[in-house]
């Protein structure tokens, strides 16, 4: 989560919502959320459509080599687009095996056999 742009520390401010910190930028242009219950996006990622938006929730993690990021643990990841007619963006669901072209926004489902 810190090998992004920005990123969450997990707490609420004072005015109870989420602290938005720096990451490291190594993912330059992406915003990340931790610990997603859900497929929605947080309020702070809403406010920030010049960035890919991207989450895991507690069990998952992306795993990235290059471009390409492998969704590997035990339960979901999510992507967040812009819809096209206004709203909160549209939200991609990729499980397990799936991989994420984070430069071209591809996404290669894994073989569910």
């Amino acid at each position: 989560m810190i090998l992004a742009s920005e990123t969450v520390n997990g707490s609420l401010g004072a005015d109870r919502q989420w602290v938005v910190r720096n990451g490291f930028g190594f993912l330059r242009g992406v915003a990340f959320q931790p610990h997603a219950q859900t497929p929605k996006p947080e309020s702070w990622m809403l406010k920030r459509p010049d960035l890919l938006r991207i989450a895991a929730d507690n069990s998952t993690a992306w795993l990235v080599v290059g471009d390409v990021a492998e969704i590997i643990g035990g339960g979901n990841a999510y992507v967040y687009e812009e819809p096209g007619t206004g709203g909160d963006p549209r939200s991609i669901t990729l499980r397990p095996g799936d991989r994420y072209d984070l430069a071209a926004r591809v996404i290669r489902r894994a073989d569910r056999q």
